[in-house]
């Protein structure tokens, strides 16, 4: 999986920081003079927009298994991607979440 498929996955599964709703869009801007696409992602909600950032998104979305160290908390060996956006900074962070931890919760 390409690194815009899995970045356009994870965003329809996070919540919005500014509304809290399930709308956020994953969107490529192309037209910057200055070099790379820009990701981002939209809320169709509230139209806010986070900047994100992609320099660790690995090619694979699916579960990842002894990809990191077991989980400080439970041990565990399972992480899945996931994006967390902030409102304070406008900007989603790719982050790798325990399977067991995030269920448990």
């Amino acid at each position: 999986m390409d690194r815009s498929t899995l970045l356009a996955a994870l965003t329809r599964k996070t919540p919005c920081p500014s509304c809290g709703q399930r709308r956020l869009e994953f969107l490529l801007r192309c037209d910057l003079t200055f070099g790379a696409c820009l990701c981002t992602a939209h809320c169709r909600a509230c139209n806010d927009s986070f900047e994100i950032a992609t320099g660790a998104v690995p090619p694979d979305a699916g579960l990842l298994q002894d990809a990191v160290e077991p989980c400080p908390r439970c041990g565990g060996r399972q992480r899945r991607a996931a994006l967390h956006c902030e409102i304070e900074t406008h900007a989603c962070a790719y982050t790798l979440e325990c399977v067991t931890c995030v269920t448990a919760q």
